[in-house]
């Protein structure tokens, strides 16, 4: 997502300017996010075992976060409405890679827990650099009706929070590493 912050951020009104500027400083603020984010979703998930509620509000998170900049000419503070919906956008959708790796690690136990992440990463890391030009061609798409005009890639990104979401209300395994844990108590 922050290989496209200069487009969407350019769209709403800032200027990239050479040196530190407003787009610089948002996509700081996105990054600082995801850190945060992933630190105190990920501290809840570990202590409640939640993963699917998380991983479900991350998903739906992520939608609102994404539809929300739409609407940044009818809300109070305008295109700083768009920073903050970025800086929400960061820290939702920041734990979900790592929540999803513990949750692989969990229902996989006793697999090796460096193999289930490394695959999740090579795969995850894998689907994002396809993704990559997937989001650039959408991007070139320009939806109109009934009065909104949505980006392609607004779209895409749209299909994949709202499939993955929809999938991850299907979970229902055991957390097979936490029942060891609790049965050792």
């Amino acid at each position: 997502m922050s290989a496209f912050f200069d487009h969407d951020m350019e769209r709403v009104g800032f200027v990239d300017s050479p040196g530190l500027n407003s787009i610089d400083i948002a996509g700081a603020g996105f990054q600082v996010a995801i850190v945060v984010g992933g630190i105190l979703l990920g501290g809840y998930v570990d202590r409640t075992k939640k993963y699917k509620t998380a991983g479900i509000l991350c998903f739906l998170g992520t939608a609102l976060a994404l539809v929300a900049p739409s609407f940044y000419e009818s809300v109070p503070g305008g295109n700083m409405s768009v920073v903050v919906c970025l800086v929400v956008l960061g820290a939702i959708v920041g734990p979900v890679q790592p929540i999803g790796a513990e949750l692989g690690v969990e229902v996989a136990y006793p697999q090796d827990e460096n193999s289930i992440v490394a695959v999740q990463q090579i795969f995850g890391n894998l689907f994002s650099a396809l993704l990559v030009p997937l989001a650039e061609q959408a991007a070139e798409v320009h939806l109109k009706g009934a009065g909104l005009e949505i980006d392609g890639d607004l779209v895409l990104l749209l299909a994949i929070a709202g499939s993955a979401g929809l999938y991850m209300t299907t979970f229902d395994s055991p957390l097979y590493r936490t029942l060891l844990d609790t049965e050792t108590e």
